[in-house]
Order: structure tokens, then C-alpha cells, then sequence
């Protein structure tokens, strides 16, 4: 029997990878060492659209629902890499996941806040026709202020998972993609492990 292969999609946290602009430093302290308290524990300081994050709709829409209203069943399905250059958007097909691709990560961690592509209003109705559970994002934002497409999709209840990596390996195969938020009450958005099961 075949096994599947996993694919890791999210980027890794260093106390280098850089935050959206504007927004606070994140803090990598050590807080008790084997030395000196018997085991090694770290103080990690983030926010909650740092690295591989998800975007739930509170993150946009003021009554929107926040990361505690959805059930884990939200954050996996069937996915469907889409290049956003070239999309054929007669030929797109339900999906639960629909992951954007613009090779624009692949440019490097310290440049995924330069020259940022920004996505087709077309192409983002055709996929909000087809009711995904969310989509993914090589890039760190779909738009730009005052976000119009961060509020069509919120909107619509698509989650948003931004600065997803290795989309490229998942182009014409069949799989299933697990995008999993930090467990938090009532927030706008959450770090996450993202990954695919190929078949």
C-alpha cells in the first residue's frame, strides 16, 4: 500500500522572519534554563498575523466571527493550487481549499513585504461563487488598504491563510490540505500549522 506524503506549507518562526510593517517586533526569550531551574522553557511575544496566520472574519468585520466560532472541520478540505497570473476562471471547480499562487514567496522571506501582487477582484468573485471553507496565499495580503478583498472573502466567511510556502509542489496532484489555528478565544487571527496530505 501506498503511504501518502505530507507537504509542509508554512513557513519557519525565527526571531528573524520579519512582521507586517508598522507592527510590533516579536521577542525570543529564554525563561528557565536545565542550568539553572532543571528544564530549558522559552517566552515567545507575537501577534497574531505573524508568519504562516490565518485571517478569521473579526480580523476585518467589526460583528465578524472570531477564531473560537468555527469547528475543526473549517480548517481542513480538499485543495486546488490556482495561478493567479493565468487563471482560467470558467474552468474553476467547487473546492474547500483554493490555494493562490504567485511564487512570490519563493523570492525569499526578507522580501515578502516588497512588491506584493495583489489579487483579481474577478477572480476572487468566481471563487467566492464556489464556497470554499478558505483560501491560501503565498503572499502577506490579498490587498491593500482599505482591503476590499480581505472583506469580500471575511465576508463571505473564507477564512484567509496568508504566507503559505511549497505551493509549487502540490501543481496537478490531488490532495488534502490541514490548516490549523493556535486553539485562542475570541481572537482575530492566529499563527498556524499548515500542511498537505498528497494522494
Amino acid at each position: 500500500m501506498k503511504e501518502n506524503r505530507y507537504v509542509d506549507l508554512s513557513i519557519l518562526l525565527t526571531k528573524n522572519t520579519p512582521v507586517f510593517p508598522g507592527e510590533p517586533n516579536i521577542t525570543f526569550k529564554q525563561y528557565a534554563s536545565i542550568k539553572n531551574n532543571t528544564y530549558n522553557e522559552h517566552q515567545i511575544t507575537i501577534n497574531t498575523h505573524f508568519g504562516t496566520h490565518m485571517d478569521f472574519p473579526y480580523h476585518m468585520i467589526n460583528n465578524g466571527k472570531k477564531s473560537s466560532d468555527f469547528e475543526l472541520e473549517k480548517f481542513i478540505g480538499i485543495g486546488k493550487v490556482i495561478d493567479i497570473y493565468n487563471p482560467d476562471l470558467n474552468s474553476i471547480e467547487n473546492e474547500d481549499v483554493f490555494l493562490l499562487y504567485s511564487e512570490h514567496i519563493e523570492k525569499g522571506i526578507d522580501n515578502i513585504f516588497n512588491n506584493v501582487p495583489v489579487l483579481d477582484e474577478d477572480l476572487v468573485d468566481v471563487l467566492i461563487s464556489k464556497k470554499p471553507k478558505m483560501v491560501l496565499l503565498d503572499i502577506p495580503t490579498p490587498d491593500q488598504f482599505p482591503y476590499p478583498i480581505h472583506k469580500k472573502l471575511l465576508g463571505n466567511d473564507i477564512l484567509i491563510v496568508e504566507n503559505v510556502c511549497n505551493m509549487k509542489l502540490l501543481i496537478d496532484k490531488k490532495f488534502k490540505v490541514y490548516a490549523i489555528p493556535l486553539n485562542f478565544k475570541d481572537f482575530d487571527g492566529s499563527p498556524c500549522r499548515v500542511f498537505a496530505e498528497i494522494e
